[in-house]
């Protein structure tokens, strides 16, 4: 066996000075560069799912809303009446009180009728929704 230590010196980046101080100042810039250029990454990696759990909650929120007027539309209209509807455009006043009122801005829309301003605001409703 051999007892001898054996010698690293000439391993030893830091023998030379301005070499080793060179390599140190290198390595840094390059950590810096990295850091600076990865927080807009960053920034963009954590809006993406930022942006995606606000629209899920829009939908969310906005769900209610949608299958309360899906199922106010299917009580209170027959297929073939909004069909209708939209074919013709006008009617009585008791067939257009059935429709939905996106059914009858369309086909006011398609048929060029400009309504009566009474007969928009009863089709629109009272302003808050209804």
């Amino acid at each position: 066996m051999n007892d001898e230590p054996i010698d690293f010196s000439p391993l030893d980046p830091s023998r030379d000075a301005a070499r080793w101080e060179r390599m140190v100042q290198a390595v840094a810039a390059r950590g810096q560069a990295a850091r600076a250029q990865s927080v807009p990454l960053w920034l963009l990696k954590l809006g993406r799912p930022a942006l995606l759990a606000a629209a899920a909650i829009a939908v969310l929120c906005w769900a209610p809303t949608l299958l309360r007027g899906r199922v106010a539309d299917a009580t209170s209209m027959s297929p073939q009446a909004g069909l209708q509807g939209k074919v013709r455009g006008s009617g009585s006043t008791q067939a257009k009180a059935q429709q939905s009122p996106a059914l009858q801005l369309s086909a006011w829309a398609a048929n060029d009728e400009l309504p009566a301003t009474a007969e928009l605001l009863s089709t629109l409703g009272d302003g808050d929704g209804r």
